[in-house]
């Protein structure tokens, strides 16, 4: 028996075969919120931006930042992003705020896993009742959240100015890459900063490069979501690795806040240290992480640089047990991710009690830490 395929029948086929894939593209589009219309190659994107976060865009001074997006893009985002490329905690935040409290940071900061009023700057504004941007940004150390910051010290004339890294972030300090991106960074030289990576250089991926099935499919978020987690070698790039410099990023992060506090002495706001951990700094240890936090943490002391250190609240909770530790950090299938709602709010409540506190007696010590939160 033989089949005789008609060219209709052939035709018919190819659209419904079209349209079944582009469904599944734009069901898959939307369930991880890139906008449909969206026409980019996330191959490209995930080896030049780091991530395949429609959001994040190349920026000569930080490295990467994030892009405010156009009236179309925001109706499909996860998140509020507005003016400045800040994450508002609502719809009416979305412009410039002058006189409130400006957060900088990393991914703990920007509130990565939790919703736009969930993360600590949203919190912090709803108990102390005054504006809270978060101009944080996953990815970032601290030389770009301080670079940040001084940065939009003009556009937002804060009275406050929260500069808040993980203890990965600060030592990413060293680093003129990172996730094999370039970024900016500073050496000491003779006694003095030097910065580096000024303008940061672009990196960028030819078609060629990419190959030509790579350079078509990779326009498909379908193809390449699929393709990385089925493990097919070269659909999630090269290697990102972070590369190191000589500096001593402690020291560097140390200057870089008193050169912030010169800035806000001159300007008429305050600098605030946060440092924050992740679970895995936490989880099996009875010491801080890393021998250098407690050194630097007193540095800053020294220096009359107000801080918060989360890490006796945090630590403390986490020797109650693991099911009041849980509560304060995303857990899914058995991995630890970012702070939850109760972590955050957490934070927020130690960064609001720190700034009542020195509000009402400036000559205390500077730092403060607090206890664990009960079971």
């Amino acid at each position: 028996m033989t089949f005789d395929w008609d060219p209709t029948s052939t035709t018919l086929l190819g659209l419904i075969l079209l349209a079944f894939v582009l469904a599944c593209e734009a069901a898959v589009r939307l369930a991880c919120g890139v906008p449909l219309g969206l026409l980019r190659n996330f191959i490209r994107d995930h080896r030049t931006l780091m991530e395949s976060s429609t959001l994040l865009r190349y920026d000569p001074l930080l490295g990467w930042s994030l892009a405010e997006p156009t009236a179309a893009e925001r109706a499909t985002m996860p998140n509020l992003i507005g003016a400045h490329g800040i994450r508002a905690s609502s719809p009416d935040r979305l412009g410039v705020v002058e006189g409130g409290i400006l957060a900088v940071g990393d991914s703990f900061t920007f509130g990565s896993d939790v919703l736009d009023h969930e993360s600590w700057p949203a919190q912090l504004e709803q108990a102390l009742g005054e504006p809270v941007i978060n101009a944080a940004c996953g990815g970032w150390a601290a030389d770009q959240a301080v670079l940040r910051a001084e940065a939009l010290v003009p556009v937002f004339k804060p009275k406050t100015v929260i500069v808040s890294c993980s203890v990965e972030s600060v030592r990413d300090t060293g680093a003129a890459t990172y996730a094999g991106v370039p970024k900016p960074y500073f050496l000491v030289e003779e006694g003095r900063l030097v910065h580096h990576n000024n303008p940061v250089p672009p990196t960028s991926a030819e078609a060629g490069e990419l190959g030509a099935l790579r350079a078509v499919l990779g326009h498909s978020y379908l193809v390449v979501r699929l393709m990385q987690r089925l493990g097919v070698a070269g659909w999630s790039g090269p290697a990102k690795e972070t590369r190191r410099t000589d500096s001593d990023p402690v020291e560097v992060t140390r200057l870089l806040l008193r050169r912030l506090r010169r800035l806000g002495e001159r300007h008429g706001f305050r600098t605030v240290f946060v440092m924050q951990y992740g679970a895995f700094h936490i989880v099996g240890r009875h010491e801080k992480p890393y021998s250098w936090v407690t050194r630097f943490l007193d540095a800053l002391r020294a220096d009359g640089i107000e801080f918060v250190d989360t890490w006796p609240l945090v630590h403390g909770t986490y020797k109650q047990g693991m099911v009041p530790f849980i509560k304060l950090f995303q857990f899914h299938d058995g991995e630890f991710g970012h702070m939850s709602i109760e972590g955050n709010r957490v934070v927020a409540d130690m960064i609001a009690d720190h700034l009542r506190r020195q509000d009402a007696a400036p000559a205390r010590a500077m730092g403060s830490d607090a206890s664990p939160i009960p079971a």
